[in-house]
């Protein structure tokens, strides 16, 4: 194939192009981090906590970036898929008899994943510990979002859904559910620890114990949100006191 018949091929000039712009702009960032530190460390003569900051060195161009990102999401996708939720009829009942939108978790998903995968394009370094939120979000958020839209309300807990298996044969979408959120923590595990298959199967036990526990906490509205939010805030101090500050552990885009 020559040169020019290559160059011909759809759509191979727009890969270049858009590898070259994202290139481009992750070099202006970075040529932006001087300025960025002077403004900083001036803004930090009156207040201290800018000062450290620009003093850590944990303020980049890049940084700003994803926290831009972070916050315009928070800000259009939660009201957007409220709405998306009550003009689909997605509802449920609570337990006052008011009609709520329906697996509103699903906005962590659309909000945490693709700021995972941005996170995981502007700081190459950081990629594979964000796709390793990323796969988990997406398996545990897509299989409970399955289940809240076409599952079976009657049948409560693992023992039903193994007893509607048993005694009449039906594979509820609960059972799915639970099927799936073990093989996708085993999966992830693996991941995580390929040449240890104690400690993959460690944090596999990890991953769907922690995913049960929300569950269970999931019987009145804000328990699960809450105790979540206390525990992944807890974690992060720790993680961000193990990390000097310097870099953002990927359980903050789902706290968020």
């Amino acid at each position: 194939m020559h040169a020019e018949d290559h160059d011909r091929l759809p759509g191979v000039a727009d890969i270049h192009w858009n590898m070259g712009f994202w290139e481009m702009l992750l070099r202006s960032l970075d040529q932006a981090d001087p300025w960025l530190h002077r403004t900083v460390g001036n803004i930090g003569i009156s207040l201290p906590c800018f000062g450290w900051l620009s003093a850590s060195g944990s303020v980049s161009a890049r940084g700003l970036l994803l926290a831009v990102a972070a916050l315009t999401a928070l800000l259009i996708v939660a009201p957007c898929a409220e709405w998306m939720l009550r003009r689909r009829s997605f509802l449920a009942l609570n337990f006052r008899g008011t009609r709520i939108p329906q697996s509103y978790g699903m906005v962590i998903l659309l909000v945490a994943g693709p700021l995972l995968l941005l996170n995981a394009l502007v700081l190459p370094a950081e990629a594979p510990d964000r796709l390793v939120w990323f796969a988990c979000i997406t398996a545990f958020g897509c299989l409970g979002f399955v289940d809240d839209v076409y599952g079976d309300k009657k049948v409560k807990g693992l023992r039903g859904h193994v007893r509607a298996l048993v005694t009449e044969r039906r594979i509820t979408t609960g059972l799915v559910k639970a099927l799936g959120g073990l093989a996708a923590a085993l999966l992830i595990g693996m991941w995580l620890q390929p040449d240890q298959p104690l400690r993959a199967v460690l944090a596999a036990g990890v991953i769907a114990l922690s995913a049960n526990a929300v569950n269970l906490l999931d019987l009145r509205p804000g328990r699960a949100c809450g105790a979540f939010c206390v525990v992944g805030l807890a974690i992060l101090g720790v993680l961000w006191q193990r990390n000097g500050g310097l870099s953002i552990p990927g359980l903050l885009y789902i706290v968020m």
